[in-house]
């Protein structure tokens, strides 16, 4: 099963390729020993936010190189480059489990990300089964409407909310515009195939999306 890097760097500024150390940043996970597709893009929402999605071989290898000398200097390059912007959003990082290839959701125009907090003692085998389901729900009901596809799967790494530790369920879906998704969400077969999603019992929910491209 294939698994994705999921970083999201708030800035000074606006990420580009014209920045070189952002260019160097990205160039960086590209060529790590293990990374088969590199995607980047400033969020949608706030551009301050960096985007970075990078597509591993296998957990093992991303273990690996991140403690490696080359992953220990990418990781001290993105402290230094990463801030607390104006609306105090902080860095995030998360691994993500996938059931299918993530490239033709991440070539699409737009990718929405969305992720559902759950309460770590919440989760089991059940849960992480549950979920999925809820997804599939979603994707027959909508996928007509999308670009490129879907794909979902649970974070590796811990987050918190309100003092209690949790893990991520991600979707990440393609569109063809942000428009596309906002005038999905007022079909009858999104609010029919969303309603699985939005009762599993999660404490938090996030959504940003982002034109990536490749590099």
């Amino acid at each position: 099963m294939p698994f994705i890097q999921l970083l999201q760097i708030p800035l000074e500024a606006t990420p580009s390729l014209d920045q070189q150390r952002w260019r160097d940043l990205v160039a960086k996970l590209a060529s790590a020993d293990g990374v088969v597709a590199t995607h980047w893009a400033p969020q949608h929402e706030n551009n301050k936010i960096g985007g970075i999605v990078a597509t591993w071989k296998s957990l093992d290898a991303q273990k690996a190189w991140s403690e490696s000398g080359a992953g220990q200097e990418f990781s001290a390059d993105l402290k230094l480059l990463s801030t607390t912007n104006d609306d105090s959003t902080t860095f995030t990082e998360d691994i993500i489990d996938l059931r299918e290839d993530p490239t033709p959701a991440l070539t699409a125009h737009v990718v929405e990300v969305v992720w559902w907090d759950h309460e770590l003692e919440q989760i089991g085998e059940a849960r992480e089964a549950k979920a999925y389901e809820a997804f599939v729900t979603l994707q027959n009901g909508v996928g007509s409407q999308t670009e490129g596809g879907s794909v979902a799967g649970w974070g590796q790494k811990e987050f918190e909310h309100q003092g209690k530790p949790t893990r991520r369920f991600y979707c990440l879906i393609g569109w063809s515009s942000v428009e596309a998704h906002m005038a999905c969400k007022k079909t009858e077969a999104f609010a029919e195939s969303i309603v699985p999603l939005r009762n599993q019992g999660h404490v938090a929910v996030g959504m940003a999306h982002y034109p990536f491209r490749a590099i």
